[in-house]
């Protein structure tokens, strides 16, 4: 179909079927969600009045390879408006922690922080991120704010509002913790389905999924092919070798042949120039 570049592109980006399998945010084992009150701007770190001095989180994320930061919105009464949060998402832990600001003294202290899944409190999960960073791109204002109203009034405090997640185009997106799940265009009857199966450490629909931290896009695509199949996360573990991407858990084993394929460009954000869009096929393989 002929792109129509004037569309929102997360409309534009469901009409011509972009997939969303391998799509999230790679290799990342850490997240660190920093409360902020006031607008946000394009860059997050560009906003006014941030919880912590920029050159601290800037250093820590330096310091601390794998490693993501979101502003979250501090909502009057919410129990998490004051915390600092660090959810872990690497093969070894599924955790997320809560420490206050007053602990983050300095860029370093910041980074000790970050590294350890067993310091600070225990939050329970799960904890649903939804992306409403509307000056960032219109669709996830407009998009993520109806899909925030309608997951907080299921799930309650264990929602938050957060800057940019990362594929406008794929909006609504949320992220589930401690799980690490990425999903994107969820639909607003969807939520009750997506809480519970989040609870389980699971995703509710493949179909919807982008991918799980900390994995990279060959081996999300290859996860969501996997689940697609009657596979589960739990005790799934996920290697890969070139192309080929071996999953196995006490339910299922495959191997897949994944291959990254070229799309035709298309804005990936509202209002910006066509930029580089692709896919993942993937095909089951024999096991070598």
């Amino acid at each position: 179909m002929a792109l129509e570049l004037a569309r929102p592109c997360a409309d534009l980006s469901e009409a011509l079927g972009e997939p969303l399998a391998g799509t999230p945010p790679e290799h990342t084992e850490r997240t660190l969600l920093v409360p902020h009150r006031g607008p946000m701007a394009k860059e997050p770190l560009d906003s006014p009045q941030l919880a912590l001095p920029r050159e601290w989180i800037e250093a820590a994320l330096r310091a601390v390879p794998r490693s993501r930061m979101h502003l979250f919105v501090r909502e009057p009464g919410h129990p998490l408006a004051d915390a600092l949060l660090v959810a872990h998402t690497s093969p070894e832990a599924r955790v997320i922690r809560r420490f206050s600001l007053a602990e983050a003294t300095s860029a370093e202290a910041l980074a000790e922080l970050l590294r350890s899944p067993s310091a600070g409190e225990a939050v329970e999960g799960p904890l649903h991120l939804v992306c409403t960073h509307g000056k960032r791109d219109a669709c996830c204002a407009r998009r993520g704010t109806a899909l925030h109203r309608a997951l907080q009034a299921h799930a309650g405090d264990r929602v938050l509002r957060t800057s940019h997640l990362g594929g406008h185009r794929f909006a609504p997106i949320v992220h589930s913790f401690p799980a690490g799940l990425c999903f994107g265009r969820v639909e607003i009857d969807e939520v009750a389905r997506l809480d519970e199966a989040a609870a389980r450490g699971e995703a509710y629909d493949p179909s919807r999924l982008r991918g799980v931290f900390p994995h990279d896009g060959f081996e999300s695509a290859a996860l969501v092919r996997y689940l697609a199949e009657g596979g589960t996360l739990a005790g799934a573990s996920v290697s890969r070798e070139g192309e080929l991407v071996r999953i196995t858990s006490p339910s299922l084993t495959r191997v897949y042949r994944v291959k990254r394929e070229s799309l035709e460009p298309r804005p990936l954000s509202c209002g910006a120039a066509p930029g580089e869009a692709f896919r993942f096929d993937v095909q089951e393989a024999e096991e070598r």
